[in-house]
């Protein structure tokens, strides 16, 4: 819980600092992005263990998808999976469920800003 609530807190001071210094909002949006996903899984994982590896590959792949038109990187998600599968870290179910909490936060917020 500590390691993510600090996570959290330096992420949301990252926004503040870049916002204040007029960064250009494709970053301020992707930044936007990772920590609402990152607060997100935070609250999941109080109750089940999510994949935050998958959920945050994917969001930034979705990110790219949408931003760079590079949909490519979303290839990279599955064998992020499998190898916290692989590792015992995660079960099938939770990195399904990172992966797709990833996307779906990506899609939702790059597309409504």
């Amino acid at each position: 819980v500590r390691p993510m609530l600090f996570t959290l807190a330096c992420g949301g001071l990252g926004w503040i600092v870049l916002a204040v210094a007029s960064a250009p909002a494709p970053l301020l949006a992707l930044t936007a992005t990772l920590w609402l996903q990152l607060a997100i899984a935070f609250a999941i994982t109080l109750r089940w263990k999510i994949s935050v590896h998958c959920s945050s590959a994917a969001a930034v792949a979705t990110a790219m998808g949408l931003l760079a038109g590079m949909p490519v990187l979303l290839a990279a998600v599955p064998l992020i999976a499998w190898s916290r599968v692989r590792l015992r870290r995660h079960t099938v179910a939770q990195t399904v469920a990172g992966s797709l909490l990833g996307c779906a936060v990506s899609l939702v917020v790059l597309t409504w800003l």
